[in-house]
This record gives C-alpha cells, structure tokens and sequence, in this order.
C-alpha cells in the first residue's frame, strides 16, 4: 500500500516535470508574470504607506492636526492658529505628562513650558539680541511645532529620560 502511494506520488512529479519541460515558454512566462505582480503590488503598497506618512508630517507640520494646551491661564488651540481661545483652570505638570501618555492616537504629542521671548543668551564675550524665546521642551515639540532645525540634531528619548545638559 505505502509502495503504491510513493510510486503514484513519484509518477505525479514526473509528469509534472514533463508538463513544465515541454511548456517551457509557457512555464516562463507565468512565472515572470506572477513575479511582475507580486513585485508590483508591494511596491504600490510601499508608495501608499509613504505618501501616507509624508502626507501626514506635513499637514502636522502646518498644525492641521494639533491640539495644543497650554498652561498659561490654560489656553486650548486647535490648530496652528486660534482667534479666540477659551481659558480654563491651570493643569498641572502631572495632568500634562498623564495626557501625553493616555494619548492614544497615531499622532505626535508634545509637553513643552515657554519661558521668556525676550532672553539673552550669552557665550563667553559674545552675546545675542534680547529677543530670543526660551522654551523647555520634550523631543516630540520640534514635530508638534511646525519648526525644523537648521543644523544639529533634535533631543533623544534618553536625554530627556535622564535630564543630559545638551
């Protein structure tokens, strides 16, 4: 019985592989087009997921998507511009953080406390104008922001985890 099945399994194979010989351009051709497609739908998968993600930083960028709360009098915005905020009680640093962690979207959030806009900074003998803003940020508020760096590189996760002087 076992000797009957391995011999019809056998004799399938190599009719099989006769099929395939004396088809051959036929064989090619599938397989190339199977290969065609495959290729194909990842890369217009790959582009989709792209577009999305660029798409998506941009609009972030210009603050379609923010939500912005602020504790100065406790100012809520939406979006990058806002004509008539609403005040509300002052929230806490804890209230913040807990917000910032229980945010549960596919989104950039940011907890950041502006200090002055009209600082200056000075290094050694040098000194800047006295209109520089002083902002303590976490390292999602350059996204949030609208902002780029020009040089340099933004905070990591660790910095802002152990307080580094950067």
């Amino acid at each position: 019985m076992a000797a009957k099945k391995q011999s019809l399994i056998t004799e399938n194979i190599r009719i099989s592989l006769n099929s395939i010989r004396s088809h051959m351009l036929r064989t090619l051709i599938t397989i190339m087009i199977i290969a065609l497609g495959i290729t194909a739908l990842v890369g217009i998968l790959t582009s989709i997921d792209s577009i999305k993600y660029f798409l998506n930083e941009n609009f972030s960028m210009m603050g379609a998507n923010t939500f912005t709360i602020q504790n100065r009098g406790m100012r809520v915005q939406m979006g990058s511009h806002s004509v008539r905020p609403k005040t509300y009680r002052p929230i806490t640093y804890q209230e913040a953080m807990r917000f910032k962690s229980d945010y549960d979207f596919p989104a950039h959030t940011s907890v950041f406390v502006y200090g002055t806009g009209i600082a200056t900074l000075t290094f050694g003998s040098e000194k800047t104008h006295p209109n520089v803003p002083v902002i303590g940020t976490d390292d999602e508020y350059i996204i949030t922001s609208g902002n780029e760096i020009a040089s340099g590189r933004n905070f990591n996760t660790m910095e802002m985890a152990y307080g580094s002087n950067v």
